[in-house]
This record gives C-alpha cells, structure tokens and sequence, in this order.
C-alpha cells in the first residue's frame, strides 16, 4: 500500500524526530498529498505555464517560473537550500556557508536499544549532522535528537530481521530503472545534469542517493504490508469495512485510466497543427511514433503514461476526455488551457478492487494505527545511552 508508507514514515519521523526533532530544527519535513498543476495562472491576461499545487484549500506557485515571468534572476544555493531572488540589475547576494562539523566521538559513546548496539559511525556521523545543520541549538537538544534517531532506526532493524526484509537484486534493478525514467522526465542525461549543475548538484551524487532512497522506500513498503497484515486493530477495521463494500456495489464504480497523450501548445496555427496530427493517427500511423515528435511539449509525462480518475488532478477538459476512452482508442482534439491534446488510451477500468477502495478511503485510520505502533516502540524501548564527552 504504497500512499500508506508515505504517511507512515512521515508519522515516524514526528515521534521519534528520525529528520528534524521541533526542539532542534528550524522546520518539519512531512509527506502530503496534493492536487498538481490544478490551476490556470494568467499574467496580465495570458495564461502562463508555471507549476503550481494544491493542499488544503491553498494554492502553491513555482518559485522558479514566477520568479522568471516577473524578471526576476533565480538562484539556489543547495548547502544553506536558501532561494535567491536578485532583481535586474542586482548582484545575487550568496548566504555566507556554514561550516561543516567533524567532530570525532569519543570511543566510550555507546547507544543501545533493546541490547542492540548502535554502530558508532552512524553515530559519529548523525551527530555531526546535527551539529553542522543546528549550530545554534544546545549540545542536550543535539544529543537528544541523536538518540531519537537511534531508536527509529533500531525499530526499522528490527522489523526488518522479523520479517526477514532485505535489499535485494530487484530493488537495485527497479530503482536503477526509475531513475532513467526520472532523468527522462527533464529531457535525457544532458538537460538533467543542467537543471543539478543549476541546483548546486553533482549527477552521480544525486543518482546514489535517489538510488538509495528508492531502495529505503522499497523495504519500507514491505515493513508497512507486514505491519498491517499482523495488525488486529487494521484487519478488524478491514473486515467491517470489506462486509460494507460487497454489499454497496456503488463504492466498486470508480472509472480510471491510463493515458499519453499528444500535446500541441496554444500558439500560432496549433488546431490546424493538432488537425494534422490527427490524420496521420486516423490513417494508422503509431502513436508512440507520433509521440516521439512532440514529446518535449510535455517532457514531464511519465514513460508508462498519467493515471487519470475523477478529481485527479488534470484540467477538466483532459480529465473528462480520458474517462470516455477504451483501451486502445485515441480521442479527438481536445482544447484545454495547454493547447490541444490528442489522448491514448493505454489501459481502462471502471471498478476498483476492496483493497485499493479501502487504500483510498481510510489511509488517515491505518496511518494512525501504525503510528501508534512506532510510539509504543519508542516508550518500551530500553534505551542506553553513555557520551564519551
């Protein structure tokens, strides 16, 4: 139950501070659902294309693109992930660089949970982490939070021997795969390695630690599957809940695609072009070949295509074009703020399974439980803690 983990690692992270601990850090990471690229954002009248999100009720602009659209020079300093605004004329002004901590942990430091001896370099390392990201904060808040660290990372260890969860071939191989795919989504290698060199990013750092964090992902969505299977409470909530789906075949109906789709940008001749692209579909050109000709007009499409259902997230008009398809079948031209899109249909259902129903509608219920059982953890652990300094 992949939205699940998501919300469960992002429960961990709150209780036991295995990111950021409140007392410590200037902010909170957390994983949140969202609406993306909802709305139409105009400038002067025009619409314009800047990303753009959706959650709770407030809408979230691209920094970058609004930053460009109002003349504004936009930069990014990664070590201090400061964002810097320079207006024309300006000189960007850099934050000035913390300096990074080494400091060597003295051999008789020692963290052990549960009689399991934490290794003294995560410790070592962890430690100055903090020390270089927090130089501010109190040397008992660091340690503190060190600790916290230890014990959600002592959980996931021990979860993992449980129920016997290791990295595997299939993981390196899945991850390696979407990464590529990642790298395609910013038009190859060459454009990618722009937008890191930009951002302050090395290509290989940042493909070993996408790498590993797909991999983290991947074990942790094998813990969650094993915690909810040998959950009482959650197989209980499941259960009443499967009694009410089979009897109401009204919560089944949930219609969904997946979709590619061509994009002619709104411009000078785009429907006469959008109209030509649409003859040679008719007359039995394919359909991954016409695509490769204008796939830079949304090179954030995944390979495998959008999955599309009812409040998605896609302008209207898309949304409701993809839902009237078959397998197999292209639509007409259809207008939206874009342009003029021409949608394939890859794959279509109009039913959900109870699983993926009880996935979307009491994620919050399951999310919560899990929690609970990271917290429990936390409060029966039998910690020892001994700073060599």
């Amino acid at each position: 139950m992949k939205k699940q983990i998501l919300s469960f690692a992002c429960g961990a992270v709150f209780a036991l501070g295995l990111v950021m601990v409140p007392a410590v850090a200037d902010s909170i990471s957390k994983s949140i659902n969202v609406l993306v690229d909802y709305v139409t954002v105009t400038l002067d009248g025009e619409a314009v294309d800047v990303s753009n999100f959706v959650h709770e009720g407030r809408t979230y602009l691209g920094l970058r693109d609004m930053g460009n659209l109002l003349g504004l020079q936009v930069d990014w300093d990664d070590e201090t992930q400061t964002a810097i605004l320079t207006s024309p004329g300006k000189t960007p002004v850099w934050p000035v660089h913390k300096q990074t901590i080494d400091v060597p942990i003295a051999k008789e430091t020692s963290i052990t949970i549960n009689g399991n001896k934490i290794d003294s370099s995560w410790i070592n390392e962890t430690y100055n982490n903090y020390k270089t990201n927090y130089p501010s904060a109190a040397e008992d808040e660091i340690k503190n939070a060190v600790v916290a660290d230890a014990t959600w990372y002592a959980f996931q260890q021990e979860m993992y021997a449980k129920y016997d969860i290791k990295e595997t071939d299939d993981f390196a191989q899945d991850a390696e795969k979407s990464y590529l795919e990642f790298v395609e989504m910013y038009g190859g290698a060459e454009s990618f390695e722009q937008v890191l060199t930009s951002s302050g990013y090395e290509l290989d750092s940042h493909k070993k630690d996408y790498i590993k964090g797909f991999i983290e992902t991947q074990m942790m969505n094998q813990l969650t599957d094993c915690l909810i299977e040998d959950s009482e409470e959650i197989q209980k909530l499941k259960s009443g809940e499967k009694a009410n789906f089979e009897q109401d075949a009204s919560l089944a109906v949930f219609p969904k695609a997946t979709v590619k789709h061509i994009l002619i940008p709104t411009g000078d001749n785009a429907k006469k072009n959008a109209e030509k692209v649409l003859e040679r579909l008719k007359k039995g050109e394919s359909f991954d070949k016409v695509l490769a000709e204008f796939k830079e007009n949304d090179p954030g499409m995944p390979t495998s295509g959008y999955e599309v259902s009812k409040d998605s997230g896609f302008v209207p008009e898309f949304e409701e074009a993809a839902l009237k398809l078959t397998k197999g079948k292209f639509s007409d031209i259809v207008k939206s703020d874009y342009g003029y899109h021409i949608i394939y249909c890859l794959e279509k259902s109009e039913t959900i399974t109870f699983d993926e129903y009880f996935e979307m509608n009491f994620n919050n219920e399951v999310s919560q439980i899990l929690n609970n059982i990271v917290q429990e953890y936390e409060k029966t652990a039998e910690v020892k803690v001994e700073w060599g300094f």
